[in-house]
C-alpha cells in the first residue's frame, strides 16, 4: 500500500518470527526475481500514478537473458510492482427496465483515469454501440436494441489503459442488462356465465392479457353499442387477469366492449379491440307469459362477400322471420348456420316459429367454372351438365360401357350405398362386418370394398335397414320412397311439427315409416323442385341416376342435409372440421323427368377428400342369373284424386315397397 507519496510498503496481521516472510508482488517488468541465489533491494519509489519501483541487484539465475547479463557477479535491476485498471458495466441509474425504448443507457465506471476506450471496443448483446461520452474513469454508452429481448454490454479486457500503459481488466457487473419490449398487450374477453342477457342480470367480464400490465393505472373497461358504460377501472386478479363486474343495463343487440388505459411494463399502451370475445348481446326484457314474448332474430355474414338483411329484428313469439340474403357478384350463399346449427340453404331464409333467440350466419363462395361431362348423352343443354361434368372431371363416378352416361338409366341398391357415403365424406373400412348375406365384396377391381364395405357402413349408420334383416337385394332397383327414406336417414332430419302437412298422403306409399322420412324431407325443403309434387305423384317408380358432385356453388331455394357420424366413425375416418363449409349436391332424376337436389353441407371435408370409387361407381357389374319376380297384387291400392289406382312397378323393387324396408 501507499505510505506516502514517494513511499510503499505493507503491514502484516500476523506472522511467526521463527519463519521467514514471503513477499510474492504482480511485476510487470520481471517475474522471475529470486531464482537460485539472491536477491537485493536497495531503493523503492512511486510514481503519480501509484506504480511502485524496485531497485537493487541479483545473485539468481534469471529464467531469459537480460539486458545485461552479469559477468560472474550480481546484475543491477529495477522492478515495476503494479495494478491493472478495473471496470464495472451497468445500467445507468435512470435507464428504466424494461423499457419500449431502442435507445438503452449504461455507465461504464474505471477505478482510474484511463485512454484509448473506443466504441469498438464494447461487445453489446441484442444491439449495437451508437455512442460512446465521458472521460477520465465514468462514462456513458448508448446500446441500440435490434428487437425485443434482452440487451446487454460488456468490455473485454486490455480495451483501454492507465497512464502506466497498464490495460484493463475484464468488466465485471451488477446488473448489465435491460429488457426491450416494443410489442403492445392484446387482451381476449370471457364473460360468466355465458350467453346473452337481459337487463338486470349481473355478469363477471374477465380481461386476460397477453404479458403482465401495470396495475398503475388500471386497465378500464367500456361498452358501447345496445348498452353503454363509460371507461371503468377493473379489478387486479394476477399481473395478466383482470375482472368486472357488470349489472346489465337495460337495451337490446349487440353490446361492444373496449380496455382502455393499460400498459405493460415497458409502457407499450393495450390494443383496445380484444381478440376474442368483444361483443355480447342484451335481449330487452319481457313479459312472463311465453306467448307475448318478442325475441331478436339477428343476421350476419361469415368472411364477407354478401349482405343480410335486416341485421337484425324483433319478432313476436311463435312468428316468422324472414332474411333477405345477397351475394356479392360472383359469390354464392354456401351455407346457413341457425343457432350454430346447418340449416337449408335459402334465399330468403324463414325462421317458421320464432320462441327464442336466433343467430344467423351466412357464407358466401366464388363461383366455379363449369367442367365439360365427356359423355355424348349429356349435353351441354342438359339441366345437370354442370353437376356430372364437375363429378366426372374428379374420378367419383364414370360412364357405362358403351361411353355414355345413361341419365334414365335405374339406380341399384348397392350403387346408392357407396354414392351416399362418398357424398357424406366418410370411408368405408375392410374392417367392416356387413349384416347381409347376399351383399358380394370384390365386384369393382379399381374397389376393392364395393360394394360390401358400403352396404355394411351404410346398415350400421342405419341408413338402409335390408329387405330383411339378413338379406339387401343388392341389384334391386331403387324405388324414390326407399332414396327419399336413405337421405332422410343419412341427414338425420328431425321432426316437423306435428301442424306440418306435406304435399302428399300417407296413402301413397308402402309402408308408414318412407311416408315420415318423406315428410321430414318435405318439411326440410329437400323435396323442393320437383314437379307434380301432389297427391297424384308416384313415389314408387324407379329413381333414376344419381348425380352427386362437390360444389362452390348454389342456386335460389336449394336446401340442405347435414349429417355427422359417430365419434368413432367420424376419427376413424380423419375427417376434421376446419375451413369453409363446401357443400355437395346430390341430383335426383325420376323417369317422368321430376327432379330434386339434396345438398350435404358440412365444413369437414374438401372436393378433394372424396376417395376415389373406381370406374365402375355407376355401371353395375354383371348380375347372376335373374330370379322370376313374384309380384304382390294389391286389392287396397291407394287412389289418385282421378281415381286412378296407384300400383307399384311390376319389378323386384314392388317387393322392397310392400315390405317397407330401404
Amino acid at each position: 500500500m501507499l505510505r506516502g507519496e514517494q513511499q510503499a510498503g505493507f503491514t502484516l496481521s500476523g506472522y511467526l518470527p521463527d519463519l521467514p516472510v514471503v513477499i510474492d508482488p504482480t511485476l510487470s517488468w520481471n517475474t522471475f526475481l529470486g531464482g537460485g541465489s539472491y536477491d537485493y533491494g536497495h531503493g523503492i519509489a512511486v510514481d503519480t500514478s501509484g506504480n511502485v519501483y524496485v531497485t537493487g541487484y541479483s545473485y539468481a539465475t534469471w529464467g531469459t537473458t537480460p539486458v545485461r547479463p552479469y559477468g560472474g557477479g550480481g546484475d543491477a535491476f529495477v522492478a515495476k510492482v503494479a495494478t491493472a485498471p478495473t471496470v464495472t458495466v451497468d445500467e445507468a441509474a435512470t435507464q428504466s427496465d424494461p423499457t419500449n425504448v431502442a435507445a438503452i443507457q449504461f455507465t461504464v465506471t474505471f477505478d482510474e483515469d484511463v485512454t484509448g476506450l473506443a466504441m469498438s471496443d464494447f461487445v453489446a448483446t441484442n444491439g449495437s454501440v451508437t455512442s460512446l461520452s465521458g472521460s477520465g474513469s465514468i462514462c456513458t454508452v448508448t446500446v441500440s436494441a435490434t428487437s425485443d429481448g434482452t440487451v446487454s454490454l460488456s468490455l473485454p479486457a486490455d480495451s483501454a489503459e492507465d497512464g502506466a500503459g497498464n490495460g484493463n481488466t475484464a468488466s465485471t457487473s451488477t446488473d448489465n442488462s435491460v429488457t426491450y419490449d416494443a410489442t403492445a398487450p392484446t387482451v381476449t374477453l370471457t364473460y360468466a356465465p355465458a350467453g346473452s342477457y337481459r337487463s338486470g342480470d349481473v355478469v363477471t367480464i374477465t380481461a386476460t392479457f397477453s404479458e403482465a400490465v401495470a396495475d398503475s393505472p388500471l386497465p378500464q373497461i367500456s361498452i358501447s353499442g345496445a348498452v353503454t358504460l363509460a371507461p371503468t377501472e377493473t379489478t387486479r386478479v394476477t399481473d395478466t387477469v383482470y375482472d368486472y363486474i357488470y349489472a346489465v343495463a337495460f337495451g337490446g343487440g349487440k353490446a361492444y366492449v373496449a380496455i382502455s388505459a393499460a400498459t405493460d411494463l415497458a409502457g407499450n399502451p393495450i390494443v383496445g379491440t380484444p381478440t376474442s370475445g368483444g361483443s355480447f348481446f342484451v335481449d330487452y326484457p319481457q313479459l312472463y307469459n311465453p306467448e307475448e314474448e318478442s325475441w331478436w332474430v339477428r343476421a350476419e355474414v361469415c368472411g364477407g362477400n354478401g349482405s343480410v338483411s335486416p341485421a337484425g329484428q324483433l319478432v313476436g313469439y311463435d312468428s316468422p322471420a324472414d332474411i333477405e340474403i345477397t351475394p356479392d357478384p360472383g359469390y354464392y350463399l354456401v351455407s346457413i348456420l341457425d343457432n350454430g346449427v346447418p340449416r337449408a340453404v335459402s334465399d330468403p331464409y324463414r325462421v317458421e316459429h320464432v320462441t327464442e333467440r336466433h343467430q344467423v350466419v351466412v357464407t358466401f363462395a366464388p363461383y366455379q367454372e363449369p367442367l365439360p361431362t365427356g359423355f355424348p348423352d349429356v349435353p351441354a343443354t342438359h339441366p345437370y351438365y354442370t353437376a356430372i361434368g364437375d363429378l366426372a372431371s374428379r374420378g367419383v363416378l364414370a360412364g357405362l360401357a358403351d361411353g355414355s352416361f345413361g341419365p334414365e338409366v335405374p339406380l341399384t341398391r348397392q350403387q346408392f350405398a357407396k354414392l351416399i357415403t362418398l357424398t357424406l365424406g366418410l370411408e368405408p373400412s375392410a374392417s367392416e362386418l356387413c349384416p347381409f348375406g347376399d351383399v358380394q365384396t370384390g365386384l369393382d377391381e379399381g374397389d376393392p370394398l364395393y360394394p360390401q364395405a358400403y352396404v355394411a357402413l351404410c346398415a350400421r349408420l342405419g341408413i338402409t335397414k335390408g329387405t330383411t334383416l339378413t338379406t339387401f337385394d343388392p341389384y334391386g332397383n331403387l324405388s324414390r320412397q326407399h332414396l327419399l327414406s336413405m337421405i332422410s336417414r343419412a341427414a338425420a332430419l328431425p321432426e316437423p311439427p306435428p301442424s306440418y302437412v306435406p304435399p302428399f298422403l300417407s296413402a301413397q306409399f308402402w309402408a308408414f315409416e318412407h311416408h315420415q322420412n318423406a315428410r321430414k324431407a318435405a318439411y326440410a325443403g329437400l323435396l323442393e323442385g320437383i314437379e307434380g309434387l301432389d297427391l297424384s305423384y308416384d313415389v314408387l317408380s324407379w329413381a333414376r341416376r344419381v348425380y352427386v358432385r362437390t360444389v362452390l356453388r348454389s342456386r335460389p331455394r336449394e336446401r340442405a342435409i347435414s349429417r355427422v357420424p359417430s365419434p368413432t366413425h367420424q376419427e376413424r375416418s380423419g375427417i376434421v372440421s376446419q375451413g369453409r363449409p363446401v357443400v355437395a349436391h346430390a341430383y335426383v332424376a325420376s323417369s317422368a323427368g321430376s327432379t330434386f337436389k339434396a345438398s350435404c353441407s358440412r365444413g369437414a371435408f374438401r372436393s378433394g377428400d372424396f376417395p376415389s370409387p373406381g370406374p365402375n361407381l355407376l355401371q353395375a357389374p354383371a348380375r347372376p342369373a335373374a330370379r322370376s319376380p313374384r309380384p304382390i297384387r294389391s286389392r287396397t291400392a291407394p287412389r289418385t284424386r282421378s281415381g286412378r289406382r296407384l300400383h307399384p312397378p311390376r319389378t323386384g323393387a314392388r317387393r322392397h315397397a310392400s315390405r317397407g324396408c330401404a
